[in-house]
């Protein structure tokens, strides 16, 4: 965690409250200690992709490799949610039509019931159907 402030020469050394730098890792929880679809991006411990927010996927980690777009190393062998890195990524933005800002969903989004969550000509395709 970075600090925003300016700290005065006699306060050096002291705590402070502050927020997380744009992109710093952060460390929210441990496995099933983060509800689903919580974790935002450079945040973890995510186990799969339903542990982060819309849009984002779980990073999975060996041992504590670089973590895509993020800076600082993490925990060692922590998950991280992170933006995809390919174009043709399947990415989860939704669910049953919710958050409503991201339907009508692209190519490669889902999750998608029906034609009509599609934007344009695109068209749901239901696996295991």
């Amino acid at each position: 965690i970075g600090s925003l402030c300016d700290t005065p020469e006699e306060l050096n050394g002291a705590n402070i409250c502050a927020a997380s730098l744009a992109g710093e890792l952060v460390h929210i929880g441990n496995d099933a200690g983060v509800p689903e679809w919580s974790l935002g991006r450079c945040e973890g411990d995510c186990d799969v992709d339903s542990d982060c927010q819309f849009g984002l996927v779980c990073q999975q980690r060996d041992a504590n490799e670089e973590v895509l777009g993020c800076t600082g190393h993490g925990i060692t062998m922590e998950d991280y949610c992170v933006e995809p890195e390919e174009e043709n990524h399947l990415i989860l933005m939704g669910d049953d039509g919710f958050p409503g800002d991201d339907f009508p969903l692209g190519l490669c989004e889902g999750d998608c019931d029906s034609d009509d969550e599609c934007e344009g000509n695109l068209r749901c395709f239901l696996r295991g159907e």
